[in-house]
Parts: C-alpha cells; structure tokens; sequence
C-alpha cells in the first residue's frame, strides 16, 4: 500500500498501516495546519510541523511515532503556535 494521496482524516490505525517505499514521503493531517508524518525508507515514523518563521520555511521535529500519538503531535503543534503567535522560534528551544 502506497502513501494515501488525499486523506480526510488522519487516525492511529490509518497511521500504523502506512507501508515505507522506495523513498521517503509525507503526510499531511488535514485537522492540523502544517503538521506532517514523515514515513522513512526505513519505516521509521516521525512528525514533523512545517511553519513560516522570518518569511522562510522551517520546520519542527516533534518526535518519532509511536512514542509521540496523534493526540500529543497535535498538542505539541498547538504549542509551538502560541510561541510563534509571542515571537518566539519555536525550533530555538530545543
């Protein structure tokens, strides 16, 4: 089974079927601007939450499925929005 190319949800069972292909792809959670699962060539699942900062894209790793479920990505976006929303680099406090 290859990467869904149109989801209208992500859930924990749509995520733990996502197969590793020849490279590396991303998917998209429609309920959370930015935030992506990255599914690795090794099979390795991570999130990741692409934002703008300064006028260039950046992006954040918040943390390898499934130690990180769908439920605290999704907090942790929420945070990193409210540090964005006070000017704070959200990637800076690593």
């Amino acid at each position: 089974m290859g990467p869904p190319k149109k989801i209208a949800r992500l859930t924990t069972s749509l995520i733990e079927s996502l197969k590793p292909q020849a490279s590396r792809y991303e998917i998209g959670d429609p309920a959370c601007a930015g935030l992506q699962l990255r599914v690795a060539d090794t099979g390795v699942k991570s999130w990741h939450w692409r934002f703008y900062w300064h006028g260039k894209r950046a992006r954040l790793v918040l943390g390898i499925f499934p130690e990180v479920g769908l439920a605290q990505a999704h907090e942790l976006v929420s945070a990193a929005r409210n540090l964005l929303r006070k000017g704070i680099d959200p990637d800076a406090l690593d």
